[in-house]
């Protein structure tokens, strides 16, 4: 589950009961978007996720191409005992390879610990994000080839997002998300690590019936069988 950000969470009683809404709906695990802008509400976050026994992956998009930034944000969160990995980046391009080889090698030196990995882009990234290729997956694997020759990560990660509210486009979606899995499973069989990925499992951002608890889009849907088939 993505953490809640700052404005949702002003005190830490408010913290504490967000945090149990999650864990009470058999949620274990928040993605936390780890950013310095207010240091205050990051320790808190960590010590709210210690009470209520939730595990947390720092994602560190915001700081991880700044060497100073993205050491202090590890000697703020590596000691505390509900952070379980480090996004490093989320959803890169091809041209950031280069960079994040050497950044996940920092990682993994000082968080040892830790799991250490960068979500990828899905199969339906914009055409500049993958390399030069006959056709788009052709294009993909050699994306997600170039990035694991390259970058030291411990598990291969993706999301696919394919449920957009358009019945037509969610079937064609659903079918190219099953080509993606197969890819990605493959890609990081040859090189030896675990494969995983974010599935949706609900909507996010404005909708204009959300507070219309009848809509099909309210609320949270579980797996399909062919999702759960990966699992």
């Amino acid at each position: 589950w993505e953490g809640p950000r700052l404005f949702a969470v002003p005190t830490d009683a408010d913290m504490d009961a967000r945090f149990r809404e999650i864990a009470e709906c058999g949620i274990d695990t928040i993605f936390l978007f780890a950013e310095l802008q207010n240091p205050e509400w990051l320790d808190r976050t960590l010590a709210a996720a210690v009470r209520n026994d939730l595990s947390l992956i720092v994602d560190t998009s915001a700081v991880w191409r700044d060497a100073d930034k993205r050491a202090e944000i590890i000697a703020r969160t590596r000691d505390c005992p509900a952070v379980i990995a480090y996004n490093i980046m989320d959803e890169p391009p091809v041209s950031f390879i280069g960079d994040l080889a050497p950044a996940a090698a920092a990682f993994r030196e000082a968080v040892p610990d830790k799991t250490v990995f960068v979500n990828l882009n899905p199969n339906y990234a914009p055409p500049p994000y993958l390399p030069e290729g006959e056709t788009r997956r052709a294009r993909y694997r050699a994306y997600l080839a170039q990035f694991l020759d390259a970058v030291p990560v411990e598990v291969l990660s993706l999301d696919f997002y394919p449920y957009v509210g358009d019945p037509d486009a969610e079937g064609r979606m659903k079918t190219a998300m099953l080509e993606n899995l197969a890819d990605a499973a493959l890609a990081a069989r040859a090189h030896g690590i675990p494969f995983a990925g974010f599935l949706q499992t609900s909507r996010w951002g404005r909708f204009d019936d959300n507070r219309d608890r009848t809509s099909p889009w309210h609320g949270t849907r579980l797996p399909c069988p062919s999702e759960l088939s990966w699992l």
